[in-house]
């Protein structure tokens, strides 16, 4: 099985455990990065009373979108190389 792990339990995973792979998207930030997308991509619990965003760099990213078990979709942005674009493109299904 292949895995794409997750460093934190994002609020956009809707408590989901697994998921396909739908489609892999080049986006540049800052350009393509609203602030309605950072706060979706990056919103994860901190504290029962709040929440964190992670910190995204200017620079060269790729969009993952995915359909979990729960058929919740939902993206994940990474940073791009050509060596993770063909890694991710290979789980595509």
């Amino acid at each position: 099985m292949n895995a794409i792990k997750f460093s934190s339990p994002y609020v956009k995973l809707w408590d989901q455990t697994s998921a396909e792979l739908l489609s892999v998207r080049q986006l540049a930030i800052p350009q393509d990065l609203s602030p309605s997308l950072r706060r979706y991509d990056t919103l994860y619990p901190a504290t029962a009373s709040g929440f964190n965003l992670h910190e995204i760099k200017n620079g060269d990213y790729l969009q993952l979108i995915f359909v979990g078990d729960l058929h919740v979709p939902f993206c994940a942005i990474r940073r791009r190389t050509p060596g993770r674009e063909r890694y991710y493109k290979s789980r595509i299904g």
